[in-house]
């Protein structure tokens, strides 16, 4: 036979497509204002959703996403059950923080209760 040639085992790479998660796979769009919330804190939010649901969910980084798009793309990866149960659970995500956010916008202010101290601080819409 003919020699081999040292390339061919480099071009064996797998393959991975929905069809492996026994599932699908379903994009949603999100507020860039949301994005934050949705992932939470150290990503508990977004663990959290993943554990409850079954679904991988898959936030496009901010290196990677449109910088003139309002929305930010987030894919929901699993059977479509759990597909389902993710988006069902990130809309309540972001129907709470959008009840939230109604009640102050970006500055929220705190008045002491003794005195008549105001503070006022300024927080990013994604915080």
């Amino acid at each position: 036979g003919a020699p081999q040639s040292g390339f061919d085992s480099y071009d064996l790479k797998p393959q991975y497509s929905a069809g492996s998660y026994g599932g699908s796979s379903k994009k949603i769009e999100i507020p860039n204002g949301r994005v934050g919330v949705l992932i939470g804190k150290g990503g508990e939010t977004i663990k959290y959703l993943q554990l409850q649901s079954g679904a991988k969910i898959q936030v496009t980084r901010d290196m990677d996403a449109d910088p003139n798009s309002t929305t930010r793309m987030v894919e929901l990866m699993g059977t479509s059950d759990a597909v389902a149960s993710a988006e069902k659970l990130i809309n309540e995500v972001l129907a709470e923080a959008e009840a939230g956010a109604s009640a102050g916008g970006g500055t929220r202010r705190m008045a002491a209760q003794s005195g008549g101290d105001e503070f006022s601080m300024q927080i990013p819409n994604n915080k």
